[in-house]
């Protein structure tokens, strides 16, 4: 489906609500239901915390799921200095749901432009007719206490990440290799003395990609994202080089792939596929390195592994061992690249329809783990 096809966002459902600029001290804040915002997503290219999920590229990207933006912009003297995207959908038996991932964000901290942000959200899922918000603040944000005093919750189960690895790219090269663990080190010269190959790819080889992924997801037991999916985000992200993807080949054969979103002043580890028959060649780890490697030369500050275990991150931290079921896992691979162990607040989540609030919590001890949210969330792809 052609990128432009997506471009129009219906505004019948919004009309009842009061979008006037609203003046806060030295704020002025409004609202935008528009699908494509290039002034905002240039705010959080420039923003430290800026994150891909609040681009209105992704806000395309996930409109082929049924979700709609909407976002609430804060501007002094006309520049963007603070913000949130909300996405929202309509789903069978719950009616109006809403997420909010890694926001709001602002320029310059201030307590009390953050809750007026935080209202306006509450303003604006009310008027949506929205039953549930769930929101998950940048590491960037210490907004924690005012979701709290404003009627959010802690939510048991968080759809996303609560901590990731990430490598500080102004070291030189040899001391970003000395940081990874011995085998890692070990693995990606193998790789080398073997004869594999890394190269960038391009939209030609997003087949490939897929392949890969679903080789990947049949092993691991997941549903991966259908390949028109892939091909979107291409579309919305390659254009202007935020999308890139790399491949591991060993005599002409594609051994593994990599998608990473280039984002601000940092790369992110998005998705990756591997057939699984040729670990002795070790190839991805050579790929990894090989991405950090591009990440470094272009300029980008962070390699971000993009999700760890929560667990194994605390473990890391107190200098414990991490659980050998994390250690065999994709996410004890990330790991071994010895990245810095960065935390994300914890999920909140805010009921607009008690009816709703008790629904959830009567099947919430049936939800085992985030994992098996992040399992029937996928369904939806809102992650």
């Amino acid at each position: 489906m052609p990128v432009d096809s997506r471009t129009k966002v219906a505004h019948s459902q919004h009309d009842n609500f009061d979008n006037k600029s609203i003046a806060i001290a030295d704020y002025v804040l409004n609202t935008s239901f528009e699908l494509e915002d290039d002034a905002w997503d240039a705010f959080l290219a420039a923003t430290p915390g800026g994150h891909h999920t609040q681009t209105s590229r992704w806000a395309r990207l996930k409109a082929l799921a049924g979700w709609r933006p909407a976002r609430v912009i804060a501007r002094c003297d006309g520049t963007i200095v603070a913000g949130a995207q909300m996405l929202m959908r309509t789903l069978r038996g719950v009616g109006g749901v809403a997420y909010v991932q890694q926001a709001p964000l602002a320029a310059v901290w201030s307590p009390t432009l953050m809750r007026e942000l935080i209202a306006a959200l509450h303003r604006l899922a009310r008027s949506c007719r929205i039953h549930y918000l769930s929101l998950q603040a940048p590491a960037t944000n210490p907004c924690c206490e005012h979701l709290t005093l404003m009627g959010f919750r802690p939510s048991p189960n968080s759809p996303w990440d609560r901590a990731t690895t990430r490598i500080d790219l102004s070291s030189e090269p040899e001391a970003i290799l000395a940081r990874m663990k011995s085998n890692t080190r070990y693995n990606i010269r193998l790789a080398q003395r073997q004869g594999i190959v890394v190269r960038e790819g391009s939209e030609s080889d997003l087949a490939t990609l897929y392949q890969l992924l679903s080789a990947t997801a049949r092993r691991q037991g997941f549903e991966p994202e259908p390949e028109p999916y892939l091909r979107c985000l291409w579309e919305l992200f390659g254009p202007p080089g935020q999308a890139r993807i790399f491949l591991s080949e060993y005599e002409g054969e594609s051994l593994s792939a990599a998608l990473i979103i280039a984002f601000g002043d940092t790369v992110l580890y998005k998705r990756s596929g591997w057939h699984g028959n040729t670990g002795r060649l070790r190839p991805n780890e050579l790929l990894q390195w090989t991405v950090i490697n591009w990440a470094k030369a272009n300029g980008y500050r962070y390699y971000d592994f993009e999700g760890i275990d929560l667990e194994a991150a605390h473990a890391v931290l107190k200098g414990e061992d991490i659980p050998e079921s994390v250690r065999q896992s994709a996410r004890g691979f990330k790991l071994g690249f010895g990245g810095e162990i960065v935390l994300f607040p914890e999920t909140y989540e805010y009921f607009y329809n008690p009816i709703v609030r008790h629904l959830y919590d009567a099947i919430k001890p049936q939800i085992n783990s985030g994992a098996d949210l992040k399992h029937l969330l996928r369904r939806f792809r809102l992650y």
